[in-house]
């Protein structure tokens, strides 16, 4: 799916997913039920789009009620500026920047990765998505958000599978101390399960 804010971003995220050996791509005025079939879905995001309009488009790809739709990978498509603008997309939730002009090699390997290596989420009342730690400059010791991750949260572990589906492999809870809760296995079988 392709995301922008204007016929000309749509314009170049269609030039790169065709770039990159996408051989189809769609705006959200196509049916979801027909793109869930292709599995796997990718959200190519232009780096124009609001962050306002893009805060509100994570939100409802993560909350789909189509797991396809759900743990797709979302991707901004940028041009090179500061680190922090990387920061605040990954921050947001993305799965992944990537800058432009690069090479076809160096892009297709980049997407690889989110089809073809376990991909770990994140789950929180408020918050679904990668671990937007893994690029954060560093921070004084009492940072709001690292304290944050103390709360209870879900760890899953998924792999998307080109033509089947997105697969939980693992699921881990933890309490509001951080720590591991108990471990269950009738809860961990029923949590571990295949996702199309």
């Amino acid at each position: 799916m392709l995301l922008a804010d204007s016929p000309a971003g749509t314009h170049v995220l269609d030039r790169f997913a065709r770039h990159v050996g996408f051989t189809q791509s769609g705006t959200p005025g196509r049916s979801l039920a027909d793109v869930a079939l292709e599995v796997p879905i990718f959200f190519f995001v232009h780096q124009g789009m609001p962050d306002a309009l893009l805060t509100a488009t994570i939100r409802w790809v993560r909350s789909h009620h189509q797991p396809v739709v759900q743990y797709a990978p979302i991707i901004v498509i940028a041009r090179d500026g500061p680190a922090e603008e990387t920061l605040k997309y990954v921050h947001m939730g993305c799965d992944d920047v990537i800058v432009m002009p690069e090479e076809p090699e160096v892009l297709v390997s980049r997407l690889k990765v989110h089809v073809t290596e376990e991909q770990i989420y994140f789950e929180t009342p408020t918050y679904l998505g990668p671990d937007r730690r893994r690029m954060e400059a560093p921070r004084p010791p009492r940072d709001e958000r690292r304290d944050a991750s103390s709360s209870a949260h879900r760890r899953l572990t998924i792999r998307r599978v080109p033509g089947h589906g997105v697969f939980v492999l693992k699921s881990e809870r933890f309490g509001d101390d951080g720590q591991p809760v108990a471990y269950d296995p009738e809860a961990a079988s029923a949590n571990t399960e295949t996702v199309s």
